[in-house]
């Protein structure tokens, strides 16, 4: 037969495979094959009619004979790797798309496919690349190149990706689901919300967009609205641990603590290693002071997630809560690996200090924390020092010239200025780690922070005029921290401590809410400079030329027990680490005094024993 003739009827069969007509191209094409058996392209296009056909173990033998003869033919190697990958033969659909790309590198399609069967070989990691490389509008790509991205730690990547994919299909509720727990991840919780609202406008009673949707409103601190989510879905699906668990979760936030243990109990019994239970069982022994129960459950957490920082972080808090800074220090170190101490973890050329001698070596400190931890754990430079370091020591800039006062000669920097040379850096809170710390050796030598000379003039001009004892007042702390709802206390709330007999008030309050402005404004009997002071180093100023500090867990604590100035540290029943259990003092601040809560919430109990400590301190 002619060429010419031979290639009419190869065009006559493409035209026929394109309109859906497999049948009738199969027999054109094995009349065409039976004439000229050596003809790949008819041997190609045979394949593709069985595959058409779902006959594709005929469809494979077909085009393998057509590569035999041209190998290097990409469109009929791809076939081929696609009828592969129907038949599950994934090692050969993956080398198939491999030569695919070998002869045309730029066939997004095949790149595609290949990372779809990579997945089924478990190469994820593989895959993700492939997909990567690819720019495309598929959404079965666009699905698996999302979900491998979250797989690796990728929730910004994945966004994006979600965000074409609800662009292509706004009607997918799975992707806005989806979209939103990649959000979660990013701790865009408000954005994440939208989100699953999106979905569940598509599929109201999904049970797991519920279950998301309320726990992303734990995340908002909106528990209120949160706790009906998880009571419906433990009615509508009680066979769920994590229904429970995040049940226990809203109650827990709502200071039901007895209420969230049976709760995460009760996920415990469904699933006895899940590790929101366990977790939240722990963190609710803890709350209610059974902390050596609590050591228990997560020990079992770490036992069965052994790669979670968070259960770590969890237990070294217990143990450090409990007194044991060996073994509490130790697992504290996993606070390193995750969240946004992980995220925002430093990355230099030098080592890190691990505990080795630093004799003639400088070491930078660097924070990762708030404000209280800096002045807290800064003593310890002055130590390193005496073993022979050169310090270097970043502070945020609020603190560079208070913490210039330390004894030696540390070199303070603020964040963001470039610090001298040094040959080894460390996180500042792991350094009492690095040292072995324990409950018995704290460098607890106050004070080893100190006021100014001139700013403390200025002061105690301001504070000649008030009569009887002063008293510096601070109600609450940085409405960010994840703790303040449980550790700031509202103005009406602190307000008896306010009008005892012989005392005179000056407010240590650096941010005033709204809520409490008001009131504050009728407190005529507090004095408040605080739009004066520039820095810690004047608020420290203040604080030594007061008689004494009345404070919740916050950085005016700290400033007041590094100066050794009397201070009064209002703590709740679950209390911040480094206050311990079950005692008054303070091992880090021996000038301090501690009132604790007896039960959960209970501020009005607390307030009553500081008031009436207060009208024996103004009588003394």
């Amino acid at each position: 037969m002619s060429a010419p003739a031979t290639l009419a009827r190869l065009q006559s069969a493409v035209r026929l495979l394109q309109a859906g007509q497999a049948d009738e191209a199969a027999r054109l094409l094995t009349a065409l094959v039976d004439e000229e058996p050596q003809n790949a392209d008819a041997l190609a296009l045979l394949g593709l009619a069985h595959a058409q056909r779902d006959d594709d173990e005929a469809a494979l033998r077909l085009m393998t004979r057509a590569l035999e003869i041209n190998p290097r033919h990409p469109s009929t190697q791809f076939n081929q790797a696609k009828v592969l990958r129907k038949l599950e033969r994934w090692d050969e659909a993956e080398q198939a798309f491999a030569r695919v790309l070998e002869l045309k590198p730029d066939h997004a399609e095949a790149r595609r496919a290949r990372a779809h069967v990579l997945v089924e070989q478990k190469r994820d990691a593989e895959a993700l690349a492939e997909l990567d490389r690819v720019a495309t509008d598929n959404i079965a790509s666009l699905t698996l190149r999302a979900k491998l991205r979250m797989n690796f730690a990728r929730p910004a990547d994945a966004v994006a990706d979600y965000d074409r994919i609800v662009a292509l299909d706004p009607m997918s509720w799975e992707a806005w689901n989806n979209r939103g727990i990649a959000l979660d991840q990013l701790e865009r919780y408000d954005d994440a919300l939208k989100s699953y609202d999106r979905a569940l406008g598509l599929q109201p009673n999904d049970d797991n967009v519920l279950h998301n949707r309320g726990a992303v409103l734990i995340c908002l601190k909106r528990f209120d609205e949160a706790m009906p989510l998880f009571e419906r879905l433990v009615t509508t699906d009680p066979e769920r641990a994590d229904n429970w668990a995040c049940r226990g979760a809203a109650l827990a936030s709502l200071n039901r603590i007895e209420e969230a243990l049976t709760s995460f109990e009760k996920g415990l019994e469904l699933d006895p290693v899940s590790l929101r239970a366990l977790n939240g069982k722990g963190m609710a022994l803890t709350a209610l002071g059974r902390v050596a129960e609590a050591i228990a459950v997560y020990k079992t957490a770490v036992e069965h997630h052994p790669s979670n920082p968070m259960t770590h972080g969890n237990l070294a808090f217990a143990e450090l809560v409990a007194g044991d800074l060996t073994n509490g220090f130790e697992s504290y170190e996993w606070r390193r690996k995750d969240g946004p101490i992980g995220k925002g973890q430093r990355q230099y050329p030098q080592a890190e200090w691990l505990g080795e001698d630093l004799a003639g070596k400088t070491l930078l400190l660097h924070p990762e924390q708030g404000l209280g931890d800096v002045v807290h754990f800064g003593r310890f430079a002055p130590i390193l020092e005496r073993r022979g370091a050169r310090v270097i020591l970043e502070t945020p800039a609020a603190l560079k010239a208070l913490m210039q006062t330390l004894p030696g000669n540390a070199v303070v920097v603020a964040s963001g200025e470039t610090p001298p040379s040094f040959d080894r850096h460390a996180p500042l809170m792991s350094v009492a780690h690095r040292l072995g710390t324990t409950l018995e050796t704290i460098p607890a030598e106050v004070p080893y922070l100190f006021a100014v000379d001139a700013k403390r003039a200025r002061w105690r001009a301001k504070l000649a005029p008030l009569q009887g004892k002063r008293v510096g007042v601070c109600w609450s702390g940085h409405s960010i921290h994840r703790n303040d709802h449980a550790r700031s206390i509202p103005l009406a709330t602190f307000a008896p401590l306010l009008d005892v007999p012989g005392l005179s008030y000056v407010s240590l309050q650096r941010e005033v809410r709204d809520t409490d402005a008001p009131l504050l404004r009728t407190k005529t009997n507090v004095a408040d400079w605080m739009s004066e002071v520039a820095d810690f180093a004047d608020t420290a100023a203040l604080i030594a030329e007061l008689d004494l500090v009345v404070t919740v867990d916050t950085s005016v604590a700290h400033v007041a027990g590094a100066l050794g100035r009397p201070v009064w540290i209002l703590i709740t029943s679950s209390p911040d680490w480094r206050w311990l259990l079950h005692r008054a003092d303070s091992p880090w601040y021996p000038t301090a005094r501690l009132f604790r809560q007896p039960t959960i919430a209970d501020w009005p109990a607390v307030i009553t024993d500081v008031r009436r400590a207060l009208t024996a301190f103004a009588s003394a």
